[in-house]
């Protein structure tokens, strides 16, 4: 039975196993009696019977196996050694079932190394040529190849991110920014040297790199350097404003030292710093690598910021460099203004509201000669034109000085030759002068003398224009002879703004008390003149008559700067102002300290007399 069971093993051997007996039961049918044919149709059924049963468990059998290699391939796992020893055709379709499910495990196993980036390593079941293999292999050289792509991106994106923030930084002076951006960006882009270049304008014009910032090795190297356009392969860059690329550099180019010695980079870039095809400066990098693609690119955008950078930079240096200008410019006019306010007093108001106001320029001449005299003079110094505050100073008619020379009004022709010669040189002329008037009588005036020129920007005419100072110089040579007695008499003599601070002290004053003009002056002379044996009932009276406004006539003991005391007799005078308010007060003091001696000698003496006799 057993033999033949493994006969039948062959599910194709059944079938036509049946359609023998089948054969063999017709025969029999045919050539036998009734009885024979019921036994042959009963023997018949049997035996199809019998193998349709062996054939349904054999075939169950061959699903199961067939069954367990699919559930197996399911679940990812490996067919049972004892299934795939399975003869026949379900042993092919097993172990073909097998050797599917090892591929799909191993290519899971390398979906995953994938994933994480590990190698694939050595191959078990998947072939070269398998497309399984081949589309995985593929698809780990494009994930490779994108991920190699994304980590580049990424450092250009954090290279770009860093620089910004180094731009943002602000720095004392463009030497701590020039080594800031070159040795962050030697050690970004692994190189080993570099150098930060600006361009400027040299006092002609011509453009030039300077260096600000160099680095290498961790060493920071200080020295000037300037390249002009064509010099060098700086030069070179500067003029064509583009990238020169280098990998075989010149001998001594460049060198870099370091413990082990000296040693020339092989390869050299010269990045151009362009904004708006502005060029604005160089970076220069030297390394004994050749640099990536990538690398360059990202150089190539670092650069664009930089070179925003130094336009602002430039910008904001020109902007202070015009304000500075502006400024100096204005403080140079408000010089020239208040000079010419001393000279010509409301002129000077008039003239500023002259240069703010151009449709105000009638107003301003009428102004001017109403309140001034004015003269308008040839180059060959005879009177063109002359108003009439100025024929009023010297006591003219107009007939009688315009068409005149000069000299009539400066008395002589040599002040005038030197002023026009002045002018012609653009230098300015003013002063006091002393002239006559018609009548004889001395005068003094303050001129100013302007010269007008044409439209071909030469002097054609000189205007002078003139105040009448004779009071003024009436009053400072009268204030000088008070001064000469002043500074000539023993007598202290001090001068007080309407505080009673000290202005003025003569010599009589540092002769009495000891102390100099500079030690006194602002201070009151209470404060360092009176003691403790100054009298305080006189000290009161004296502040009360001062805050009255009233001249005071007092005695009083004060003391030297050596300590000594001394007694003065004093008189305070108040000087008052137009308004009738006290502007200064005038004290002239004199020492009386023999007298004031003598006379408290002769009352002891009184008194010893009168002790003496009422004695007796």
């Amino acid at each position: 039975m057993k033999r033949l069971y493994k006969i039948t093993d062959n599910l194709l051997i059944l079938p036509l196993a049946a359609m023998i007996i089948s054969l063999f039961s017709v025969t029999i049918f045919l050539w036998t009696d009734h009885d024979m044919r019921t036994f042959t149709i009963i023997a018949l059924a049997i035996s199809n019977a019998i193998i349709m049963i062996i054939l349904f468990q054999k075939m169950r059998k061959r699903f199961q196996l067939i069954l367990h290699a699919i559930q197996a391939l399911d679940n990812q796992t490996l067919v049972d050694e004892q299934f795939a020893k399975e003869g026949g055709l379900t042993g092919r379709i097993i172990k073909k079932l097998k050797s599917i499910g090892n591929k799909i495990a191993e290519a899971t196993e390398l979906i995953v190394k994938i994933g994480e980036g590990k190698e694939i390593g050595e191959l078990r079941y998947l072939q070269e040529k398998d497309g399984i293999r081949m589309a995985l292999t593929e698809m780990q050289d494009k994930i490779t190849s994108y991920n190699d792509q994304e980590r580049k991106r990424n450092w250009v994106v954090e290279g770009v991110a860093k620089f910004s923030e180094i731009l943002r930084q602000n720095y004392d002076n463009e030497a701590d920014m020039g080594f800031a951006v070159i040795s962050n960006l030697v050690r970004y882009v692994d190189s080993n040297q570099g150098g930060f270049f600006i361009a400027n304008e040299d006092e002609n014009g011509n453009p030039y790199l300077e260096l600000i910032g160099s680095y290498a090795y961790d060493g920071r190297k200080y020295q000037e350097k300037i390249i002009y356009p064509g010099q060098g392969l700086l030069g070179q860059s500067m003029r064509d404003k583009e990238r020169v690329y280098i990998t075989k550099v010149p001998d001594h180019y460049v060198s870099i030292t370091s413990g082990l010695g000296e040693a020339t980079p092989r390869n050299l870039i010269i990045i151009p710093l362009l904004l708006n095809e502005e060029y604005c400066g160089a970076i220069e990098l030297a390394s004994f690598e050749i640099l990536a693609d990538y690398q360059i690119g990202f150089l190539e955008k670092v650069a664009e910021n930089i070179a925003a950078y130094v336009s602002s930079l430039k910008t904001n240096a020109n902007t202070q460099k015009l304000l500075q200008q502006s400024q100096t410019l204005t403080e140079e006019l408000k010089s020239r203004e208040e000079e010419m306010r001393q000279n010509l007093e409301e002129l000077s108001a008039t003239q500023e509201e002259m240069q703010r106001k151009q449709t105000e320029l009638d107003g301003v001449f009428h102004a001017i000669d109403t309140t001034m005299g004015m003269v308008e003079l040839g180059m060959d110094g005879k009177v063109l034109a002359i108003n009439d505050s100025l024929l009023d100073i010297y006591g003219f008619k107009q007939k009688e000085v315009v068409g005149k020379y000069q000299d009539v009004l400066l008395g002589n022709q040599k002040k005038y030759d030197q002023i026009l010669s002045d002018l012609q040189e653009n230098k300015s002329n003013s002063g006091d002068f002393k002239v006559q008037s018609k009548s004889g009588e001395e005068l003094w005036i303050n001129a100013s003398f302007t010269a007008v020129k044409n439209k071909d920007k030469k002097v054609d005419k000189v205007l002078m224009l003139a105040q009448n100072i004779t009071a003024k110089k009436k009053a400072e040579k009268e204030f000088e002879q008070l001064s000469l007695v002043a500074d000539n008499t023993d007598n202290s003599v001090i001068i007080t703004d309407s505080e009673g601070c000290i202005e003025f002290v003569n010599n009589g004053f540092t002769k009495l008390t000891g102390y100099e003009l500079e030690e006194s002056m602002g201070k009151k002379p209470g404060h360092f003149l009176q003691g403790e044996d100054t009298d305080p009932e006189t000290v009161a009276r004296i502040g009360k008559q001062l805050e009255e406004g009233k001249s005071i006539y007092e005695e009083i003991l004060n003391y030297r700067k050596t300590g000594e005391s001394y007694w003065v007799s004093l008189v305070i005078n108040p000087i008052f102002d137009e308004d009738g308010k006290v502007d200064k007060f005038i004290s002239i003091q004199a020492d009386i300290t023999e007298t004031k001696i003598k006379s408290l000698d002769y009352a002891y003496k009184l008194e010893a007399i009168s002790r003496s006799n009422a004695v007796i």
